[in-house]
């Protein structure tokens, strides 16, 4: 029915054509005019200005009036007849009584056309020609009034919006302050193809503010929109062109087309539309095409666009179509940064935090970090929670890290969100919360960040959830988390799952992850494959790791190389490893330095390791390192054999025996031949009851009532460092009940007693005793620890060198306690660790230090040193031959096999012995003797 009715009006149209065109050529000066304007629009003809000016000619001769004002029209505006406005003029009056031909000469008067420029004889022209009804010149007087008096140019334009003028229907919808209104005065404008009209209206249709009762839906709208659009844009609107190009990217009332957005972004662009450009640039830099991209932003960014500024600087900052140049990536961030542009805010506080191009300055960098942080930009909020949080630019605020960190987090930052979780985990400027560190924690997993999947995992496991633990843990081992691939190795070896646990091990252990290594190692090491074992727990040993550590003493234990067992031990002891400080303890017992023995058993028994409590209690109880204390030596085996079933009977024997040998009336306990004491009814005084522990247990809290400082020194590169650990016995004492060793007590030293007084040789300075005299090219001195000298009144101490023996080793003395790692220069090497000899002498204890020549000749005994109770360090160490045939009875030596025994007591004071001429193993043997003549309390 339609098509009927287009072909009927068609039809219908050519009818009235022939019929004017017949009437015309016969002389009819009306149907000359229809067919003159016809031909002017190109109604129901094809436009043909020099046909409309022929038949507007012909009926202007004839005296159509009208006919001579469209006819002006033509000569103004050139159409059909060269331009001739002077003509035009001429035909404008002579149709005055034609309103529009009063406004057209009223615009000639305005604009100087044709004539000189006359305002008055201008508005002249538009009042009459708005008095007879014009529209053009009704919006004229609109204009007109405009500033001086708004309700009265309201009033010409409403006149002029009714009597259909596109243009004032336009102004009423952007003067409106009612919605509605606007889009019914845009739609009436739009709908007689103005453009900036059909433009507002695609924008009332996408980005509505209400509904049009009775007209139309306003309800985002997009189609419609699309099509407004598309009215201006082909038109030539450029914003237009730039949403049309919007509507196609984004799939808005309109099927996605990223070529026909292209295309109509292309159309905006070439018009300098800077969105459009930047647009352009973003597209061909998705796409790679990075010179493209440049050109495209240049040309926005020179009109001042401020995110096209930023992209700019962006790719002269990474080298994106153009050689990397930061200066110009600053300058460009900085112009965007200016105008008020977030992304370039944070990048350029970027460049002040890092120093790119700039000076570093983390203050500024802060600064830049909250401009763009308060406008929302998730990424500077991230960072400038890590500048609070590490004191970068600001003073550490832990409180403020957190809270910016929440609001990133909140943005989906998954870095903001892992790091809140480690705020509620570690109680991080906000209380501790598990389970709120659980929630960020999965936030930030569930986004891909893959610690915070293994993070979880962990608190899942701490929790007991230990299936979605593994989950999560799985999420992070497949993106390469070592320790998530190793805590997946623990969970399937402990579910036996070996050839699993295996794969696991591997890969983590591929990425120098420790654990996993040892794991590894320990499984090789079950199947004898030794050097693959060695290798793997040398690398996690090497990483710090105390149990690799540990095994590898072990190793070099079994392979009778007992110095660089010690040098592993030692490492893994300090990390707390039980079984390295009960080995340790083993170490120097077999060194003759119980002393330092003592000092990691007991750190081992503290721990519950029971061959340590058994070791520990034979120390007290037989004197070995310690005062004799046979409470703390019952005490120590008690908690050793707690869980061996002892009878109530046996225990409150133990009682009795205990409280007899407390009176005088002690029993000797029986002892195996390893001078072990047996848990037999014979040896009873070895157990303690209930009650009696609870008295054992006070008298060590005395032991252990006050903190005491345990010192480990080490030499590297000749330099002799002392680390201090604190232990506080007041705390220890309630776990600790005391130790019990395998070895038979030693003998006092006899020489103490056969010490002989004499005239002091000695002089006291400052802090520093100085011996003075001369022995054989040697002399000594004496320091005070803790720079004291009232701990001893004075020393009488002689030396003697009795035989000189060459110059063959050109270093004679070393001074330390613990391993020495390194070598020393010359001919002298030290193993890590040393052979020690100990005793008891008096209240203090000596130790003997080894040390190897290069040459392979081992000395068992070069040097020897004090170890005092109650922490200070080595007292002597002094070079000797490896032979020593001396009498000791004749210099108050105690001389066993090859070492020798300091005779005396210093407290808090240790002396050393250094050659002059850099003697060497000099002296065949030496006789020396001390004697503590007066001592100043008990300091």
């Amino acid at each position: 029915m339609a098509k009927l009715f287009e072909k009927a009006n068609e039809w219908f149209q050519q009818s009235v054509i022939r019929n004017c065109k017949k009437a015309a050529h016969q002389g009819d000066s009306q149907a000359q005019f229809k067919l003159g304007l016809k031909y002017r629009a190109g109604d129901g003809v094809e436009r043909d200005y020099n046909e409309a000016v022929r038949w507007l000619t012909c009926a202007t001769k004839q005296g159509v009036t009208i006919a001579q004002y469209y006819l002006g029209l033509c000569y103004k505006n050139g159409e059909g007849v060269e331009r001739d406005l002077v003509k035009a003029i001429e035909l404008f009056e002579a149709s005055t009584e034609e309103a529009e031909a009063k406004y057209n000469l009223g615009l000639c008067y305005e604009l100087g056309e044709g004539v000189d420029t006359d305002f008055e004889k201008a508005l002249e022209y538009y009042e009459k020609a708005a008095e007879e009804g014009s529209a053009n010149a009704l919006y004229k007087m609109g204009e007109y009034y405009e500033r001086d008096d708004f309700e009265k140019s309201l009033d010409y334009i409403t006149q002029a919006a009714a009597r259909g003028h596109a243009q004032a229907q336009y102004k009423l919808g952007e003067q409106s302050q009612d919605f509605r209104d606007a889009v019914a005065w845009y739609m009436k404008a739009a709908n007689q193809e103005h453009i900036e009209a059909q433009y507002k209206l695609g924008n009332c249709y996408k980005y509505p503010r209400g509904k049009l009762p009775g007209l139309f839906s306003m309800m985002n709208n997009h189609e419609k929109a699309a099509q407004w659009y598309r009215k201006a844009a082909t038109q030539g609107h450029i914003e237009a062109q730039y949403n049309l190009g919007l509507c196609y990217k984004y799939a808005e009332g309109v099927k996605m087309d990223e070529q026909s957005s292209v295309a109509w972004m292309n159309k905006a662009a070439q018009q300098g539309h800077c969105a459009a450009q930047c647009y352009l640039g973003q597209y061909y830099y998705t796409n790679n095409e990075f010179d493209k991209a440049v050109e495209y932003f240049t040309q926005a960014a020179e009109q001042g666009f401020a995110n096209a500024q930023f992209n700019l600087g962006y790719c002269y900052q990474f080298a994106k179509g153009v050689d990397r140049n930061c200066d110009l990536a600053v300058e460009w961030f900085r112009k965007a940064a200016l105008q008020e542009q977030i992304s370039a805010q944070f990048s350029l506080g970027l460049c002040y935090l890092d120093g790119i191009s700039v000076s570093a300055n983390a203050k500024l960098a802060v600064e830049w970090f909250i401009k763009a942080a308060e406008k929302g930009n998730e990424e500077a909020q991230y960072n400038l929670g890590l500048c609070y949080k590490d004191g970068l630019g600001v003073e550490i605020d832990l409180e403020k890290a957190a809270q910016w960190f929440e609001r990133a987090a909140n943005q989906n930052n998954y870095m903001a969100q892992y790091n809140l979780g480690n705020c509620y985990k570690d109680g991080l400027g906000v209380q501790i919360d598990l389970e709120k560190a659980t929630i960020w924690y999965r936030k930030a997993a569930e986004l891909g960040h893959v610690e915070a999947q293994y993070r979880l995992g962990i608190c899942l496991m701490e929790d007991d959830k230990v299936e979605l633990a593994i989950n999560w843990f799985e999420k992070a081992a497949e993106k390469g988390h070592a320790n998530a691939q190793c805590r997946l190795g623990i969970y399937y070896k402990g579910k036996d799952n070996i050839s699993k646990a295996l794969e696991w091990f591997e890969k983590a252990a591929q990425q120098e992850e420790p654990e996993a290594q040892y794991h590894l190692a320990l499984h090789y090491k079950r199947l004898y494959r030794f050097e693959a074992a060695i290798e793997l727990f040398t690398r996690a040993a090497n990483s710090g790791h105390s149990g690799a550590q540990c095994q590898l003493g072990l190793h070099y234990k079994d392979n009778n190389d007992l110095d660089e067992a010690a040098v592993w031990f030692i490492k893994a002891a300090k990390q707390n490893d039980v079984e390295a400080q009960y080995q340790l303890g083993l170490y120097y017992d077999e060194q003759w330095d119980v002393v330092s023995a003592v000092g990691w058993y007991k750190r081992a028994a503290q721990q519950g390791n029971r061959e340590a409590q058994l070791n520990l209690s034979d120390c007290y109880y037989n004197g070995r390192g310690v005062e004799v204390d046979e409470a703390m030596a019952l005490a120590w085996y008690t908690k050793a054999i707690a869980d061996d079933n002892v009878s109530d009977a046996d225990l409150e024997n133990a009682m009795e025996i205990y409280m007899e040998r407390k009176n005088g009336n002690s029993k000797k306990p029986v002892v195996n031949e390893q001078g072990v004491m047996q848990p037999t009814m014979d040896n009873a005084a070895d157990f303690v009851s209930q009650e009696q522990q609870v008295e054992t247990k006070t008298e060590a809290e005395s032991e252990f009532k006050t903190e005491t400082e345990v010192e480990f020194k080490t030499e590297t590169n000749g330099e002799t460092k002392t680390e201090t650990e604190t232990e506080d016995k007041a705390e220890q004492a309630s776990e600790i009940i005391v130790n019990h060793t395998r070895y038979p007590k030693l003998e006092k030293d006899k020489a103490v007693d056969n010490m002989k007084s004499s005239e002091p040789v000695i002089v006291i300075t400052e802090n520093s005793w100085q011996r003075y005299g001369m022995f054989e090219e040697c002399h000594m001195n004496f320091t005070f620890m803790n720079n004291t000298d009232k701990a001893i009144k004075y020393i009488k101490f002689g030396v003697a060198v009795v035989n000189r023996v060459g110059d063959e080793v050109k270093r004679n003395s070393v001074c330390y306690t613990g391993p020495y790692e390194g070598k020393v220069e010359n001919k002298v090497s030290l193993y890590t660790g040393h052979d020690d000899r100990s005793g008891v002498i008096g209240n203090c204890i000596f130790t003997q230090v080894g040390i190897d020549y290069m040459d392979g000749t081992k000395t068992s005994i070069d040097a020897s040193g004090i170890h005092f109770v109650g922490g200070a360090p080595e007292a002597i160490v002094l070079d000797a031959k490896r032979e020593l045939n001396i009498d000791p009875s004749e210099y108050g030596l105690a001389v066993t096999n090859t070492y020798w025994k300091r005779v005396g007591m210093f407290d808090e004071c240790h002396m050393y012995f250094d050659f002059i001429n850099n003697a060497p193993s000099a002296i065949k043997y030496a006789k020396f003797f001390a004697t503590v003549v007066n001592r100043v309390g008990d300091e």
